[in-house]
């Protein structure tokens, strides 16, 4: 778990947005049946005028093994009053 409030959000690692100035992160892990291990990311992002309870975007992003040297790369960003976005990714390491 992280949770970083920045007095500079310009210099916040991750690319904080359009005023956002403080974030929560949980970080998940587990070994999977072909011998990886998966991973996944859950950040939630605040600003002073966001949505419910401040939070102005949702942000996870994970990798899932498929097979040794194959992983997908799955990522889902939820902004409060923007279009969602979904993308997929694959890693292969040979």
């Amino acid at each position: 778990m992280e949770f970083l409030t920045a007095f500079e959000p310009s210099r916040v690692p991750g690319g904080s947005q359009e005023g956002e100035y403080e974030y929560l992160k949980l970080g998940f892990c587990e070994l999977t049946c072909c011998g990886g291990t998966y991973r996944l990311d859950l950040a939630v992002f605040f600003r002073h005028e966001g949505g419910l309870f401040g939070i102005s975007r949702i942000l996870a992003q994970g990798s899932v093994p498929l097979a040794p040297g194959l992983a997908m790369g799955p990522k889902l960003e939820l902004p409060f009053g923007g279009s969602t976005i979904l993308s997929v990714g694959w890693n292969w390491r040979f």
